[in-house]
């Protein structure tokens, strides 16, 4: 892209937090809007176990994708894809591409493995994840007759892990379609708000779990179920991966069921108390936080990570929440396995609600992360 006649016209830069817990899912950039390139609209996918699933290797692709303004049917561009250092530093790796044509929702992934998985996380971990985030880069260009001012557009998604003890009491007087409810937030502002609810359907014999996110944010979520039982004996779900907001929540598919948990009451019902493990992983991104009109260089456009908490609007907050079902703190700690921890700071209640806010002690650390640079030096 260092042609006279050709200049770098959109560099989209994205930074994804708390890489260390990605290990199966794709995921996503929000959506970027882009007027140099005729109002197109583009996004990024990181792919932890490559395309084909390869283990060894992550994969990057890029997407023009589609949209009901009337755009240019087809884009000719040079495109590069790359994973760079902190602040968008040093070029760690690159893929580039030549005169290549975009059409609506056509993807352009380099190559199965952009880059090998040991190298990010292990042998090159402070240059690749310093602060255990991965940051990439796209440059898009084109040929033009006149000077174009070029354009930055930054984005943030973060990848989350909730790990907790879901204790449901006087299971065997449930009523068919009582809904017990439970909302959780990773984290204070940074982190959308989880539903679960639960209720039993004797007709089929089954035990109905839902799980929504606050409408807010779109998210993907990897989550596994387990039945916690006395003598170690489980009922576990298999890894099930979705995408869900509030207006399209997720139903777990059936693996429990109620004549096994009723006629093992024991086993799996101590105290007539029913406790779920609920482990979750999931990558959450605003994508309507890029606005219409970016700014050109040197007064760049940043895409906010999450809203501030002066701006959380009403939908967000505990005492708009409807009544729910929840867990105590002694019950919880007894059950989550370490290093998941509950702070009496961390647990805001109401009248009808308690939220609980999980810090994960392996979260990004900037203390460590220091030391190991300087180390390192």
């Amino acid at each position: 892209m260092s042609d006279s006649k050709r200049e770098s016209v959109v560099t989209l830069l994205w930074d994804i937090e708390n890489v260390n817990e990605l290990f199966t899912f794709k995921i996503e950039s929000p959506v970027f809007l882009s007027n140099s390139l005729d109002r197109t609209r583009w996004k990024m996918c990181l792919y932890p176990k490559g395309c084909d699933g390869d283990a060894d290797g992550i994969s990057l692709s890029l997407t023009r994708c589609s949209s009901r303004n009337q755009e240019v049917q087809r884009l000719v561009l040079d495109c590069e894809l790359s994973i760079v250092g902190e602040y968008g530093g040093n070029t760690l790796v690159s893929k580039q591409i030549k005169k290549h044509g975009f059409i609506k929702n056509h993807t352009w992934s380099p190559c199965k493995a952009f880059v090998s998985r040991y190298d990010v996380f292990d042998e090159r971990r402070t240059d690749f994840i310093p602060y255990n985030v991965l940051h990439v880069r796209c440059r898009l260009g084109r040929s033009f007759n006149k000077s174009t001012l070029p354009e930055l557009l930054i984005s943030n998604s973060k990848v989350e892990r909730s790990l907790f003890v879901w204790k449901i009491e006087n299971f065997s007087c449930l009523k068919d379609n009582e809904v017990k409810e439970i909302h959780v937030r990773q984290s204070a502002i940074e982190a959308p708000l989880l539903s679960y609810k639960f209720c039993t359907d004797r007709n089929s014999d089954a035990a109905i779990i839902e799980i929504a996110s606050d409408k807010r944010f779109n998210i993907a979520i990897w989550c596994k179920i387990v039945v916690v039982a006395g003598t170690g004996k489980m009922l576990q779900s298999e890894g099930q991966e979705f995408f869900s907001n509030d207006a399209n929540p997720y139903l777990f598919p059936t693996f429990i069921k109620l004549s096994e948990l009723l006629d093992n009451k024991t086993l799996y019902l101590p105290n007539d108390v029913l406790l779920l493990q609920v482990d979750c992983f999931f990558w959450c991104s605003k994508l309507d936080n890029i606005k219409d009109h970016p700014i050109p260089i040197p007064n760049l456009q940043i895409c906010e990570r999450f809203p501030s908490a002066e701006n959380n609007d009403s939908q967000g907050k505990a005492e708009n929440l409807g009544p729910t079902e929840t867990f105590d703190k002694q019950s919880m700690t007894e059950f989550i396995p370490s290093p998941q921890k509950c702070d009496k700071q961390s647990m805001t209640e109401t009248e009808n609600t308690k939220i609980y806010l999980y810090k994960p002690e392996n979260s990004c650390d900037r203390e460590k992360a220091d030391g190991i640079r300087k180390e390192k030096k």
